[in-house]
């Protein structure tokens, strides 16, 4: 019988909020090899936080099982009202001095990897769909309370963001530091699964 060698090629999400990044390895079958949580420090400016993300992923190329040299590609899932086609992250409340930060600029030149930017509610959608493919045949809301409350609809199966990438979302209310976040940890994986699929669908 047929089946996929989970050790032909590895993909590697990252997500992040006000608080925490995540990063994960995924085999090629879809499996969780390798996850780590760090905590984000606030910076002053938008080239502090470049910093600090170039320097998590020096960081974790280090601890991986694998070489670094066997994951395709790279999907980071962000919080903030994004510009998908320049790669922005044009405004995040949550955190100081979060304007106009190039995130797919700065994990690509960290990682060295295909990287994709994606919503973090959207890669929590898209990991629904996948899993739970009852969803596809409703509209589904999904919420997400950590630093802040983020919001994404889906619409049988396919995600509404509208032309510009904007619709579809609410994320401009943070929750109080004193507030327990909820921890979402499908949302880095989907992230990976969807660059995966990104690079799927350019060759």
């Amino acid at each position: 019988p047929l089946s996929v060698n989970p050790e032909y090629a590895y993909y590697a999400g990252v997500e992040f909020d006000a608080q925490h990044l995540r990063l994960v390895l995924m085999d090629y079958a879809g499996n969780e090899r390798y996850s780590s949580k760090h905590a984000l420090s606030v910076r002053g400016a938008a080239t502090g936080y470049g910093e600090l993300f170039t320097g998590i992923m020096r960081e974790e190329l280090q601890q991986l099982p694998v070489p670094w040299s066997r994951v395709r590609a790279l999907g980071v899932g962000a919080p903030g009202l994004i510009d998908h086609g320049a790669g922005l992250v044009k405004n995040y409340t949550a955190l100081p001095a979060f304007d106009e930060v190039p995130v797919r600029e700065l994990f690509q030149r960290g990682s060295g990897k295909p990287t994709r930017l994606f919503h973090n509610v959207s890669c929590l959608a898209r990991h629904d769909s996948h899993t739970r493919p009852e969803s596809n045949d409703k509209v589904v809301l999904y919420l997400v309370a950590r630093a802040g409350i983020g919001l994404g609809l889906s619409n049988r199966g396919k995600l509404y963001e509208g032309r510009s990438g904007k619709a579809g979302h609410l994320g401009l209310f943070p929750v109080p530091a004193s507030a327990d976040p909820l921890a979402f940890e499908p949302l880095q994986a989907a992230a990976g699964h969807q660059a995966e699929e990104a690079l799927h669908n350019t060759m």
